[in-house]
């Protein structure tokens, strides 16, 4: 899944860094996709959860003046969706 993702963010003209290539270029932002896939024992109930944000470095303007990295937007289903799946047998018609 994380190779597929990185083509269609390459093939999409979006450059995909290393985290120690990304440390070495303040300008430029992180896109953190998590993907949690969970089925249960019996392989007929799974649930999904897709989150989405967006990290850039910042500066704070107090102390120091350190610069750290920050989530400056982001997105997530909630609650995770169930999907029930049906298990089909040779018997079954399909229409």
């Amino acid at each position: 899944m994380e190779t597929r993702t990185e083509q269609e963010l390459r093939h999409a003209g979006i450059k995909v860094l290393s985290e120690k290539d990304w440390e070495l270029m303040p300008d430029t932002a992180l896109l953190h996709l998590d993907v949690i896939i969970r089925c249960e024992r019996d392989e007929v109930s799974c649930g999904y959860s897709v989150g989405l944000k967006l990290g850039q470095h910042v500066q704070l303007t107090r102390g120091q003046r350190a610069i750290i990295t920050a989530t400056t937007w982001q997105i997530h289903n909630e609650p995770p969706l169930l999907i029930r799946l049906r298990r089909i047998s040779a018997f079954d018609k399909i229409s």
